[in-house]
C-alpha cells in the first residue's frame, strides 16, 4: 500500500469527521473529500484549521474563531467553531432590492420588518450560534424580499446556503474584526476606532428580536448596542457559523469483556461491564451525572474549575427538577417538583465582592460561589442554597457563572423542569449591588440588583 493510501486509511479509521452548521449537506464537500484535505494540511477554505482572517469555506473571512465550540443550527442541535463574514461587495449580485443597494465598499441598507409584532422566542436568541435560528424565524413570517433577514439569507457565497443576519453577540464580535480589534471574548464589548473599508459608520441590524417595535442593532463607530424601531433602514452584513474542520473521535473499547473458564462439568462466565458516566465513566449530554444530575456541557479538552481554578473538569452537571424539595431551599418561594426556587442573591446585597466573583466562563461558578459566601453565608439566598444541594451525596454543587448558565439554558430541553418564562441567577457580580442573571424566555443576558430580585436557582456542578 503506498504512503499516501496509509494515510488516507488512517486518518478513516481514526473517525475523523465534518459537519457544517445551519447549512444544508447538500452543499458541502463530502466527508472523504474533506478528510482528504486536512490530512494534506488544506486551508481553511478547502476543509483545514481556521484562523481570524483566513478565507472561509464561504468565501468570506473568518472573524471569530472560538476557543470552544458553541450551539449553532436551525434549532441550535450541531456545533460549531468558527464565524465568517460575507466579503465587500456581498449584495451586488444579485442585488438585495433593499432601502439602499450595496456598492463595492458599502453595505446595503435594509428595512427589518414589514410591520411592528412580537415575533417570539425563535427570533430573540442573542448567544453566538443563534443568529441562523433567529434568521429563520424571522423569514417564515416577514418572507419579503429587501428586508434585512430575507437578503442576508438569499447570499449564496461559497455556494453555502447557511447565510444569515448575526445575533446581537456574533454582530459584537463582528463590530470588533470591523475595528481590527481581538475578537473571541464574548464579555469585551467593541470599542471606538477606526473602521476597516467596506464597514459602514453606521447601525448595523442584528437578528435579535427586542420588542414589538424594536430589534437590536449596532453603532458601529463606537460600539454600543441599541434596539432601534424595526421599519428604519440599516446596513446589514451576511455571516455564517461552520464546524472545526477536523475532529478527532477515539473509538472505545468494547464495553463488555467475556471470559469463559470451563470446568468439567460446569463453565463458569464473567462479563466485565465498563462504568457509565454516573459511575465514573465518560459522559455525554443529556446523561445523567455522579451527582443524580444531568449532563449538559462536555469538553474533551478540559477546562479550569474548582475553588481556585487549580484542577480540569471535562462536564458540568445541574441538578435535576425537583432539587429543592428535600431539603427544602429556604428561599422566599420554595421550589417543588416541577419548579425552581425563587431566592435573593445573597445575605449582603451591597458589598462589593470583586474580582474573585466576576469569573464568566465555564468552571468559574464554584470559585464565584464561594466567594460569595466569603461574604455572607445567610441560608436561603442564591448562592448558599445551591451550594447547600448534596445531588449524588456531593458537595461541591454551586451557582453557575454567566456562560455555565447559557450552556444550561441552550440545553434546558435535555436537563427539564425550567421555567422558561422567568430569569434565573448567575454567581457572576456586575457591581457592588448588581449581579448577572439570563432570561430564559429570550436568553439574553443582563445585571439586577441583588436585594431587590427574587429570581430562580438551579444548582450545577464540574466534574
Amino acid at each position: 500500500m503506498s504512503k499516501f493510501k496509509m494515510l488516507i486509511a488512517g486518518v478513516l479509521l481514526a473517525g475523523i469527521s465534518l459537519s457544517a452548521c445551519g447549512g444544508s449537506s447538500a452543499t458541502e464537500e463530502s466527508i472523504p473529500e474533506r478528510q482528504k484535505n486536512a490530512a494534506l494540511g488544506a486551508s481553511c477554505a478547502d476543509g483545514g484549521v481556521c484562523a481570524v482572517g483566513d478565507v472561509g469555506p464561504g468565501g468570506g473571512i473568518v472573524f471569530y474563531a472560538g476557543a470552544k465550540q458553541f450551539a449553532c443550527g436551525a434549532a441550535l442541535e450541531r456545533l460549531c467553531r468558527y464565524l465568517e463574514v460575507a466579503p465587500n461587495g456581498w449584495g451586488l449580485n444579485p442585488p438585495t432590492r433593499c432601502t439602499t443597494e450595496a456598492t463595492a465598499i458599502a453595505d446595503p441598507k435594509c428595512v427589518w420588518a414589514d410591520k411592528a409584532v412580537v415575533l417570539g422566542p425563535n427570533t430573540q436568541g442573542v448567544a453566538i450560534g443563534t443568529g441562523f435560528k433567529n434568521s429563520l424565524a424571522v423569514n417564515k413570517i416577514f418572507n419579503t424580499s429587501g428586508r434585512a433577514s430575507k437578503a442576508a439569507r438569499a447570499y449564496e457565497g461559497g455556494a453555502k446556503k447557511d447565510w444569515y443576519l448575526p445575533a446581537k453577540d456574533e454582530l459584537n464580535e463582528l463590530c470588533k474584526f470591523a475595528h481590527s480589534q481581538t475578537t473571541g471574548d464574548v464579555t469585551k464589548v467593541c470599542a471606538d476606532g477606526d473602521l476597516i473599508t467596506g464597514f459602514t459608520a453606521d447601525n448595523y441590524w442584528s437578528s435579535s428580536e427586542r420588542a414589538a417595535y424594536g430589534t437590536w442593532t449596532q453603532f458601529f463607530p463606537g460600539g454600543s448596542q441599541f434596539d432601534h424601531g424595526k421599519f428604519m433602514a440599516w446596513p446589514v452584513r451576511p455571516i455564517r457559523a461552520f464546524a472545526k474542520e477536523v475532529t478527532t473521535t477515539t473509538i472505545a473499547a468494547l464495553a463488555i469483556t467475556t471470559t469463559t473458564t470451563t470446568l468439567a462439568p460446569t463453565t463458569t462466565t464473567t462479563t466485565t461491564l465498563a462504568p457509565t458516566c454516573a459511575t465514573g465513566g465518560p459522559c455525554a449530554i443529556g446523561e445523567t451525572g455522579p451527582g443524580g444530575g444531568v449532563i449538559f456541557y462536555v469538553d474533551a479538552q478540559k477546562f479550569p474549575c474548582g475553588a481556585t481554578l487549580a484542577t480540569t473538569c471535562s462536564y458540568m452537571e445541574a441538578a435535576p427538577s425537583g432539587w429543592s424539595v428535600s431539603p427544602a431551599s429556604g428561599c422566599d418561594r420554595a421550589g417543588n417538583q416541577t419548579t425552581d426556587p425563587i431566592c435573593v442573591f445573597s445575605g449582603d446585597n451591597s458589598t462589593l465582592i470583586g474580582s474573585t466573583s466576576w469569573g464568566v466562563k465555564m468552571g468559574s461558578g464554584f470559585k464565584n460561589t464561594m466567594s460569595i459566601l466569603g461574604v455572607s453565608s445567610t441560608g436561603g439566598r442564591a448562592a448558599s442554597s445551591a451550594q447547600a444541594y448534596r445531588g449524588g451525596g456531593l458537595s461541591d454543587w454551586y451557582l453557575p457563572a454567566r456562560e455555565e448558565l447559557n450552556a444550561m439554558y441552550l440545553n434546558a430541553s435535555k436537563i427539564g423542569g425550567f421555567n422558561m418564562l422567568t430569569n434565573y441567577w448567575s454567581s457572576t457580580e456586575f457591581n457592588g449591588v448588581k449581579a448577572w442573571y439570563q432570561y430564559f424566555k429570550n436568553g439574553g443576558q443582563y445585571s439586577a440588583q441583588k436585594a431587590n430580585n427574587n429570581y430562580s436557582v438551579r444548582p450545577v456542578r464540574a466534574g
